[in-house]
């Protein structure tokens, strides 16, 4: 059976590019866990040295305000927690090993509770929603450099880090994309949009890509010029964090649905369903998959056609953005439930319960955009106000 995640003249075009792997040059290192979704084209899958199961808890811990999703990266653990009382938002650095607080220092100047942060080169750069951006020593917590972002007046989408580059996007009166200097917290460049609601960056092979409601772009990342722009025949709307695999841009908005477009030119490839971002990874016979929550329901679909290859249902509450580890799907629901899939066959490998898990938000300014990450052998999921670590057996 094949599900309508795709238009007709998408499987034809995608068919052709069935020999493509679903490994990007922008996937993070096997040992960080970077950005939104494992990494900067946000693709929700790594590869550890042996995934199996059943997991085992290494440890657990409250920390008194909604959790972001765990920057993972030299031994640590990254969080931003938005307290509600006292009313403010913090930086937190935790044991990966133990999940013991090594620092947790206050984000400043912040009007709402929305932060979110992004890592490279050992150090943590949290973005929060008055447009400040400062960069953190990762071994101290102490501030190398701040910045006010200047423009706009609302910022809730995750930034990304690399090759010494911060990005990030705003938004008020229309929309801007900025390029921060790592090193100095100087802004290299920035560019105008017509976005209005929304629209975080992710980075590919073709270059470093937007998506707001009506709008998604490619821009060059170290220039700011644009390589390509394609309106959807509207104007406002919200966008939503895409995803870039095998030079594709997946795009998601409330406004106009969702639209794949090729990520070297902009054409619109078709159409596809998800609630959350898509997680791409390889399955046990060596097939490109993706994983795709939508209406409650998780979908294993062969990447190259659509072509439905499983479904899960769990609960019937399941909630989180997919991640994948060595193939296995992890998926988690809004009372507790923590599942492992076999990505081949949608099969349950594992299961636990703990505290409710929450989808990621990427509307809200309430409370930090939340999900799961991986990496050093530890998958860390965040569930409400708590955090708990496994790794395999």
């Amino acid at each position: 059976m094949k599900m309508g995640f795709r238009s007709s003249c998408l499987i034809v075009i995608l068919a052709s590019l069935a020999g493509l792997t679903m490994q990007d040059a922008t996937a993070a290192p096997k040992s960080a866990s970077t950005s939104f979704q494992i990494d900067v084209a946000h693709t929700g899958s790594t590869q550890f040295a042996k995934f199996n199961t059943p997991l085992k808890l290494k440890w657990s811990i409250q920390l008194g305000g909604y959790v972001s999703y765990p920057i993972i990266a030299d031994g640590r653990v990254f969080v931003t927690v938005a307290n509600q009382d006292p009313f403010d938002a913090e930086l937190v650095a935790l044991n990966l090993k133990n999940g013991a607080v090594l620092w947790r220092t206050p984000i400043p100047d912040n009007f709402a509770l929305w932060s979110n942060a992004t890592y490279e080169n050992g150090l943590v750069f949290v973005l929060n929603s008055d447009g400040a951006m400062l960069a953190y020593n990762g071994k101290t917590g102490r501030v190398r450099w701040g910045v006010q972002l200047q423009g706009q007046y609302q910022f809730a989408s995750p930034p990304i880090a690399s090759g010494g580059t911060v990005f990030a996007s705003g938004i008020g009166s229309g929309g801007t994309i900025y390029a921060i200097d790592e090193k100095r917290g100087k802004v290299m460049w920035s560019q105008n949009v017509a976005g209005s609601l929304f629209g975080a960056p992710a980075l590919g092979d073709n270059g470093l890509y937007f998506s707001f409601g009506c709008d998604s772009y490619d821009f060059n990342p170290q220039t700011g010029a644009q390589i390509w722009h394609n309106n959807y025949g509207c104007s406002g709307g919200s966008g939503k964090t895409p995803v870039y695999s095998s030079q594709r841009l997946y795009a998601r908005t409330i406004t106009e649905g969702n639209t794949i477009f090729s990520g070297v030119d902009g054409t619109s490839l078709g159409t596809y369903n998800a609630d959350e971002p898509p997680a791409f990874y390889t399955d046990a016979g060596g097939n490109p998959m993706e994983a795709v929550l939508y209406n409650g329901t998780l979908y294993g679909l062969h990447a190259d056609t659509g072509a439905q290859a499983w479904t899960f249902i769990g609960d019937k509450f399941l909630t989180s953005a997919p991640l994948v580890i060595n193939g296995k799907v992890i998926e988690g629901s809004e009372f507790g439930h923590l599942y492992v899939l076999d990505g081949g066959t949608g099969n349950v490998d594992w299961k636990t319960t703990i505290s409710d898990i929450y989808a990621p938000d990427e509307y809200t300014l309430d409370q930090p955009l939340t999900g799961f990450g991986a990496a050093d052998g530890m998958l860390v999921v965040p569930a409400g106000f708590s955090i708990f670590a496994y790794k395999s057996r």
